[in-house]
């Protein structure tokens, strides 16, 4: 089962039930979305693969999914982080995080603009490093035609 954190739209868990036709996602998000999210996932056709269920930064997965859906193998979070000037509140992310299950895999993208650069979001990225193993593994830099870099992470919680 896969869990997208910070659905917005729903697009890249909507993506991932299309590609991969035996998965169910769940796309999380605030209240507010949900009729959004319900709505995409309706319009792909995807009902049977795709759940939009309310949950904030800093809820506990343990209680979340409470076993009913079976256990969640891969978190997403795609473009969460996203302005420094936001003052984006990192841990109740972290902790939602380390809520999950131990060897539960975490992909996070994002992409550095409105001041949310790699260097500045370090205790962010420290906190990630100390639930498991954390690595960059794309860094796209900026182009002409890109404005700002991209880089995705991946992070296995420990055993």
């Amino acid at each position: 089962m896969v869990l997208e954190l910070g659905s917005g739209t729903g697009a890249v868990g909507i993506w991932i039930a299309a590609a991969q036709p035996h998965a169910t996602v769940i796309l999380s998000d605030l209240a507010e979305t949900m009729p959004n999210l319900s709505a995409n996932i309706a319009a792909n056709n995807l009902e049977s693969q795709c759940i939009a269920r309310e949950l904030a930064f800093g809820e506990d997965l343990r209680t979340f999914h409470a076993g009913a859906l079976g256990n969640i193998d891969v978190i997403i979070a795609s473009d969460c982080q996203y302005s420094y000037l936001a003052k984006f509140e990192w841990q109740p992310f972290v902790a939602t995080l380390a809520s999950a299950l131990p060897g539960t895999k975490v992909y996070i993208s994002l992409q550095e603009r409105y001041g949310a650069t790699k260097e500045r979001l370090e205790p962010f990225f420290n906190a990630l490093s100390n639930l498991g193993s954390f690595i960059e593994l794309v860094h796209v830099p900026a182009l002409p035609e890109k404005e700002y870099p991209l880089r995705c992470f991946y992070l296995c919680l420990d055993e």
